[in-house]
């Protein structure tokens, strides 16, 4: 899952059975999960402390969500710092390992080099764009 810098999920891909069944505890587009509004979690956690987390089984405050564990990193906005996102990995307890922190940190430093990328392509194309200008401007 993706979701913005409020927890709220913006995109979710994976296993069909495993996005049903979080669709069925708002583990999908729409579903806000910061603490306030769902207790603690991974997404909540990686929220409110900036790094990842892990929440596993029991740990979650909802009770619907005891037999998943989640793991969520935040995702850096490259210009500012600031969380732009957290991607969340959630699993069923059962098949989770413990490479799933590492997976989800992985993910989310590929996400922010995706937005530098971004970012640098726009500033190349704002200079090209002054430069074009200034070329026409005479003194």
């Amino acid at each position: 899952l993706v979701t913005d810098p409020q927890g709220v999920v913006l995109e979710g891909v994976g296993d069909a059975a495993a996005l049903h069944a979080g669709n069925d505890i708002a583990l999908g587009c729409g579903g806000d999960w910061c603490e306030s509004a769902a207790g603690t979690n991974g997404i909540g956690m990686a929220l409110a402390n900036r790094v990842p987390m892990l929440v596993h089984a029991g740990e979650h405050y909802c009770e619907r969500m005891r037999s998943w564990t989640c793991a969520a990193a935040p995702i850096l906005d490259p210009l500012d710092g600031s969380v732009a996102g957290i991607l969340n990995l959630s699993a069923r307890s059962r098949i989770a390992n413990s490479q799933i922190v590492a997976l989800s940190v992985l993910g989310a430093r590929r996400i922010e080099q995706a937005l530098l990328h971004q970012a640098d392509l726009t500033r190349v194309q704002l200079m090209e764009v002054a430069l074009e200008q200034g070329a026409d401007y005479r003194w």
